[in-house]
C-alpha cells in the first residue's frame, strides 16, 4: 500500500514539473513550431514545368496548407496530365509534375492551340508537325470525342493531315497521301474500322465517302 502511495507522489511530482517547463518554455516552443515547420524546400521533379501557385508556398506553414485547394489550382492548368503532392515533413514539398503531350493542332491564325493527351486545349510556342490538325469547329468535346475513335483505330495519327469537323459534328479525314474519308454523323467503332480497310485498298478512289447509310461513294 505504501508503495502505492510513492508511486502516485512520484506521478504528480513529474507531472508538475512537466507543467512547470512547458508554462516557462511556452513562447520558445511556439517560436520553434512556427519556425522549422516553415516550407524551406520544393522539390520539383520537372524543372521546365513550374506553376507560381506552389512557389508562392514557400515559408508559409506546412500544416495550415490546404492540399484540396492545391490540387484544384494544379488539376485546372491545361499543360498539366498528371501530378502527385506529398508533404516531407518538417519543411519540404515534394511535387511530381507531368506534362501533356499534344495529340492535335488547332488551326487558329492568332495562336498556336493544341489538344493534350489529358483532353484539354493550351497553347504554346513550340510548333509540332506529325500531329493532325483540327479545322472548322473547334468544341473541345467533340474533338476528344473523335480523337479517342481515333486512337483506338488502326489508323495512325501521324498519316492524317487535317480533321476537318462540320457543325453538324461529323468530320472528314484528309491524308497526307492526299486521300479523304468522309465519315457520317453517327460514328460508330464498325465503321471507323471498315473505312480503314476502304482506305488501304488501293483500288478504290482518293475520296471514300461514308455519309449515307448503308452506301459507300468512291471518286478521285
Amino acid at each position: 500500500m505504501l508503495l502505492l502511495k510513492n508511486k502516485k507522489k512520484k506521478i504528480y511530482f513529474y507531472f508538475v514539473i512537466l507543467l512547470l517547463l512547458t508554462t516557462i518554455s511556452n513562447n520558445n516552443l511556439s517560436n520553434f513550431f512556427s519556425q522549422e515547420f516553415k516550407i524551406k524546400h520544393i522539390q520539383n521533379f520537372n524543372d521546365n514545368l513550374k506553376i507560381k501557385e506552389v512557389y508562392d508556398l514557400k515559408h508559409q506553414n506546412i500544416f495550415v496548407i490546404n492540399k484540396n485547394n492545391l490540387d484544384f489550382v494544379i488539376s485546372s492548368n491545361p499543360l498539366i496530365k498528371y501530378f502527385e503532392i506529398k508533404k516531407i515533413y518538417p519543411n519540404t514539398l515534394k511535387i511530381e509534375l507531368v506534362k501533356t503531350k499534344p495529340i492535335a493542332k488547332i488551326l487558329d491564325h492568332e495562336n498556336n492551340l493544341y489538344i493534350g493527351d489529358n483532353g484539354k486545349k493550351f497553347s504554346s510556342n513550340e510548333i509540332f508537325t506529325s500531329i493532325p490538325k483540327i479545322s472548322g469547329e473547334t468544341n473541345v468535346e467533340n474533338i476528344n470525342h473523335i480523337l479517342k475513335a481515333l486512337k483506338k483505330s488502326e489508323f495512325k495519327s501521324s498519316e492524317i493531315n487535317i480533321i476537318k469537323i462540320y457543325p453538324s459534328k461529323r468530320f472528314d479525314l484528309i491524308f497526307k497521301n492526299g486521300k479523304k474519308i468522309k465519315f457520317p454523323i453517327d460514328l460508330k467503332d464498325k465503321i471507323i474500322d471498315y473505312a480503314y480497310k476502304l482506305y488501304n485498298n488501293d483500288k478504290m478512289g482518293n475520296i471514300i465517302d461514308l455519309r449515307s447509310k448503308n452506301k459507300v461513294t468512291f471518286s478521285k
